[in-house]
């Protein structure tokens, strides 16, 4: 209704509806909506926006993601293969495959176990070649300017985002506050703070 009372022209075909709620899924699958001519709108539990993926649903679903995971750990084997010395590629694998592999993951559940094998690829691609990689250990020594970590390279992006989200919306600081209090009470990981 809003739309039309816009001036706009909804396309039934192209518009989805969504609910974390499954009754209410149900319900909104058979709901003829009268100002469509009573025709009913899809509902979906996943869906690609923006080159994200958004999942409403109790399954992390997220094929976009999966997709732009397999290309990035490709393209940081072949990176591996390349005659440069260990910063150089580190500075490819920072610039291209990170970027290749984790966009639109600041709001898309990333795979754990495709994460898992691109941070293999990645310490495969800018270190020398040892059974005994302590990962960790490894991206420790790249200053941040070519940190090739997916893992630091996620969360560096989600905290940029929730900065800019809270430098544009300041009231939101206090709504972040109080989430984060609620995941150190529950025990969390990562929450655990002096403050």
């Amino acid at each position: 209704i809003y739309l039309r009372d816009m001036g706009a022209r909804v396309a039934v075909k192209k518009s989805y509806v969504f609910s974390t709620c499954d009754a209410f899924r149900q319900d909104l699958r058979c709901h003829n909506w009268p100002s469509l001519d009573y025709d009913r709108i899809p509902v979906v539990t996943h869906i690609r926006d923006l080159g994200a993926h958004f999942c409403v649903a109790m399954r992390n679903l997220a094929p976009t993601m999966v997709t732009r995971l397999h290309s990035a750990i490709a393209c940081t084997n072949s990176i591996r293969r390349t005659p440069h010395p260990y910063s150089i590629k580190a500075r490819i694998v920072h610039s291209k495959s990170l970027a290749m592999g984790l966009y639109g993951c600041t709001s898309t559940h990333v795979d754990e176990v495709l994460l898992a094998k691109f941070c293999t690829a990645a310490v495969q691609a800018t270190g020398p070649a040892s059974t005994l990689n302590c990962n960790s250990l490894h991206f420790a020594r790249f200053p941040p300017s070519v940190d090739p970590d997916p893992y630091g390279a996620i969360l560096r992006m989600r905290i940029m985002g929730l900065r800019r989200c809270v430098a544009i919306r300041p009231n939101l600081q206090d709504k972040l506050v109080a989430i984060v209090r609620a995941y150190r009470d529950v025990g969390f990981l990562g929450t655990q703070t002096d403050s």
